[in-house]
């Protein structure tokens, strides 16, 4: 090797290139070793579950599902499944497909991420790994999908067939995210299958048939109710929630009884008023073994819609009922809503404090003094407002059954006296606690704007009601509630703009929302809406008469007073219109006849006095303008 300082300075540089050559290899497999350590620990570690690329085998014909159409499908519907549930169930989180780290190995086929899920299958792994395919069904003429859940090396595996029908390939997609869900939660599951059953349930009003014997009718009706209200696959879904024997799980069981036992009871008010009340007592008897402090604020919910909707059943019942005759049962029913609305607020006692009871204390709040307030969840603030909610609606219920004498037809009323006028502004304050801690139903805006109304506010009431109708665009309740309002408002007022409001807001809720009836207190109301008070004081009834005739008139044209039917609608809107055009002009009229009197008290414009040859100013640009 040549001596002098050139050979020394090449042999500084192969010292440090061998030194960077070894570190940089050394950070090279330092990145590597990093890398797939984060892979493995996410395989391992992550409590969720992963939708593998649908497989699709063979041939599925022409019009079939492609891949990515299945895979979307299958997400959405497992998106739906979890959304189902109560807010307090854990939401496993979800992913169709994850981003990998391809980088090829040098020297080596295999990419850094193969190589962590090599690594991660030999370690226990909490995620469940969901893979599909779906095939033409070699037995028939529509799909089969064989899909399976892998957790820690095991499998679960299910099929699930359908026709070849485009509108079975969404029932093909649920299927498979409903087996998928009973096997890594079946609370969801029966969560999800529950929420269907109940629309159907709903969808329930009975057969309206010519009538024949009385077994026959009977016959029909339990054959219809077990066909919309059964909910065989929901029962069977909770057996075997039972069967597994978690301890965790079974508070949810009653859960998901109660609503059943609602939703049957909303069906049976339809046919049996007796057995309606039979099934919300069945809903509160799943609650009744346990304390205020064990049950979660969905549970809760359910409880204290049970009592309401136990306390209306009895209300409908006594509208219903011959006042003169049957005094002492109407007496009897009353008590025995109000001994429930009380058995309900005991239930509601300290809310707040068995809400933080119920937490188990943060390790920060163990090795604080003790005297620091504990920290509010989310879950508190829900309970606190289911509460509070609860509290107002069943003092607004308590006052209903007190001041239900001075109705005979059974319409609630408004408020008399301060006692009165301080019970429901008490009701009022309730809801407005609740509004403030936590995000509502539309029912909640309803019986909020039911409050304003007894206390005489329409202009609020109208308000809660419109945004229950913004929640609820398909329920016509808050439309319903809207027209009454305004009705009321203007049999109160006696002011034809009010009227004109009140008959245009109602013929709208006819023509958009009115499911056909039948009507009983709504027509009564319209009418009481059309007497007009005159200057003098002396009543003028010519607009209830023209309605009157006008009813009477159409009702040749329809169809049995005691069942719904669109005719009902259709004649209503008839005679509303014609009653809502007859204010119009007198409204017009009213206005004309005001313009002409002010114009005859105005005083006349003083005479201008101009020079011989001269125009006003004006009268010169008007000139110029022609």
């Amino acid at each position: 090797m040549t001596e002098g300082p050139l050979g020394k300075a090449g042999e500084r540089v192969e010292t440090i290139w061998t030194i960077v050559s070894r570190g940089g290899l050394l950070a090279l497999v330092a990145v590597v070793f990093t890398v797939v350590a984060i892979q493995v620990a996410r395989e391992c570690l992550s409590d969720g579950l992963l939708l593998e690329p649908v497989v699709m085998k063979g041939q599925v014909g022409e019009g079939g599902p492609t891949a990515e159409m299945a895979t979307q499908q299958i997400a959405i519907h497992i998106d739906r499944i979890q959304r189902s549930g109560a807010r307090e169930w854990r939401r496993l989180s979800f992913a169709e497909n994850e981003p990998t780290v391809s980088i090829q190995i040098p020297g080596s086929s295999m990419t850094l991420d193969g190589l962590a899920r090599e690594i991660a299958d030999l370690l226990p792994q909490r995620r469940r790994v969901l893979k599909v395919s779906i095939a033409a069904n070699p037995a028939g003429t529509g799909y089969v999908a064989a899909f399976s859940v892998l957790r820690d090396g095991t499998q679960r595996r299910k099929t699930c067939e359908v026709d070849k029908q485009p509108s079975e390939l969404g029932r093909l997609f649920e299927c498979i995210a409903v087996e998928a869900m009973k096997s890594i939660d079946p609370l969801y599951a029966a969560s999800y299958v529950l929420s269907i059953e109940e629309d159907r349930c709903r969808r329930y009003e009975g057969e309206r048939l010519p009538p024949t014997d009385v077994v026959g009718e009977m016959q029909r009706q339990l054959l219809g109710l077990r066909d919309y209200c059964a909910f065989p696959r929901t029962r069977t879904m909770v057996a075997s929630i039972v069967r597994r024997g978690k301890a965790d799980e079974q508070p949810w069981v009653s859960y998901m009884y109660g609503k059943l036992h609602l939703a049957r009871a909303d069906a049976l008010a339809k046919v049996d008023a007796e057995g309606q009340r039979d099934e919300i007592d069945r809903a509160i008897n799943r609650f009744d073994e346990s304390s205020p402090s064990e049950l979660p604020a969905s549970i809760r919910a359910i409880l204290m819609e049970a009592y309401i909707k136990n306390d209306l059943s009895f209300q409908a019942s006594i509208e219903r009922m011959n006042r003169s005759t049957e005094a002492d049962f109407i007496r009897h029913r009353l008590s025995a809503a109000a001994q429930g609305l009380s058995a309900a607020m005991k239930r509601l006692e300290n809310p707040e404090q068995t809400a933080v009871a119920a937490r188990k204390p943060t390790l920060w709040e163990k090795m604080a003094s003790g005297i620091a307030p504990p920290v509010a969840t989310e879950d508190d603030a829900r309970l606190a407002s289911i509460s509070a909610h609860m509290r107002g609606l069943i003092k607004y219920r308590q006052w209903v059954i007190d001041t239900r004498s001075r109705y005979e037809k059974g319409e609630f009323g408004f408020v008399e006296g301060p006692a009165e006028r301080e019970r429901m502004e008490k009701v009022l304050h309730y809801f407005a606690e609740a509004d403030g801690r936590s995000r509502q139903t539309f029912e909640f805006y309803v019986e909020w704007g039911n409050a304003h109304r007894a206390l005489g506010d329409f202009e609020k009431a109208v308000a809660n009601y419109r945004k229950a109708g913004d929640l609820a665009p398909d329920s016509y309740i808050p439309s319903i509630n809207v027209a009454v309002a305004l009705l009321e408002k203007s049999k109160l007022s006696r002011v034809l703009q009010d009227q004109f409001d009140a008959l245009r807001r109602t013929s709208s809720y006819l023509a958009w929302m009115s499911e056909g009836g039948p009507f009983t207190t709504l027509v009564d109301r319209i009418a009481e809406a059309l007497l007009v008070v005159n200057d003098d004081g002396s009543v003028d009834d010519s607009l209830v008469e023209d309605f009157a005739f006008c009813r009477w008139g159409m009702s040749v044209y329809e169809a049995d007073p005691k069942v719904s039917d669109m005719s009902h609608t259709a004649a209503l809107k008839y005679c509303v219109d014609q009653a809502r055009d007859s204010v119009a002009r007198r409204l017009v009229g009213e206005e004309i006849a005001r313009e002409r009197k002010d114009t005859e008290q105005k005083p006349s414009a003083p005479p201008v006095e101009t020079k011989l040859g001269e125009l006003p100013r004006a009268q010169k640009v008007s000139d110029r303008n022609r």
